[in-house]
Parts: structure tokens; sequence; C-alpha cells
């Protein structure tokens, strides 16, 4: 049996970018996070799953139960879902499917780590994640102090350029 529960160091993906177009997500926003490498904590207590996922500029937390409608809030805006376990892969599916910013997740869980496979229309992503199983918490926060570093000095950069000032 696998075990769900753990922390997950984001470790690549593909085609995520144009994911972030097909639900709207603003430039800068989209920027930041296509290159960011975020952290994802997965907890199962008794029927309750909590997904925490550490993105430079803010962090996400998700409780739920399977098989029931919840309503979610992500970097694309407010959608409703409903998360399925399907052996070791959690779905994550809309029950707003005319809601252009919905979007579907499949997380494949192994001893190896976290595969999640994304899609919003006919926009699809893959991303890695390697379990990080004992990562301090220490750790974690250290990463994202860097990386908020990093988005700053990127974002005072854009923000100077004159082509993006002017829009």
């Amino acid at each position: 049996m696998v075990e769900f529960a753990g922390t997950y160091a984001h470790d690549r993906d593909d085609n995520f970018e144009e994911v972030l177009v097909k639900v709207g997500v603003g430039f800068l926003f989209r920027k930041i996070a296509s290159r960011a490498k975020p952290t994802m904590k997965v907890e199962v207590k008794d029927d309750t799953w909590t997904i925490t996922t550490v993105l430079p500029i803010k962090t996400l937390v998700w409780s739920f139960r399977l098989n029931e409608e919840v309503e979610l809030e992500g970097p694309e805006g407010k959608m409703k879902a409903t998360f399925t376990l399907d052996g070791n892969v959690l779905k994550q599916m809309p029950t707003e499917p005319a809601n252009e910013k919905a979007m579907s997740v499949l997380r494949e869980f192994s001893d190896e780590g976290l595969k999640q496979d994304s899609e919003s229309g006919s926009a699809f992503t893959k991303s890695g994640y390697l379990v990080k199983r004992n990562t301090g918490e220490k750790l974690v926060r250290g990463q994202g102090v860097r990386k908020q570093r990093t988005i700053a000095r990127i974002s005072r950069s854009l923000t100077a350029s004159s082509s993006f000032a002017g829009k």
C-alpha cells in the first residue's frame, strides 16, 4: 500500500505556463508561478485530506473529504471540485465543467513520490514531485525565502521595464 501522507518537493513540469494562460492567470503571476518550485504537503487524518501547497507568494490549503464537493481557491480563482481515490491516484474533477477556469488534476502516488497531471480544456501539463519524507519546516521555509527574493527581483525588473510599465 502506497503512503499518501508526506512532503513533496517540486522537480519539473511540462507545458505549465500554457495551462495558466488557458485558465486566465495574469502575466506577472503566470511568470512567477511557471518558475516556482512549490512544496506540497499531503496529510490524511481519518476521512479528511489536507493538501498544503507552498508557493513563493501564497500558501494554498485545501481540506476535503473524498466524494464530496468542495470549493477551492487557487491562482486561477475559485472553483468547485470533487476528489476521488482510484487505487493510488487522487482525482480532482471540476463539478462546474462550464467554468472555463475549471481544472482536472490527477495525482499519482508511488513509493518514489508524486506525479501530477493537470488539464484545462485543451491545455495539459505534467508535473513531477519528488518525495521528501522527514523534511523539516525550516528547510521548506528557507527555500521559500530564497524564492521570494528572486521573485521580488523579477517583479522589480518587470515593472521597471518601459514596455511593461506602459501596459
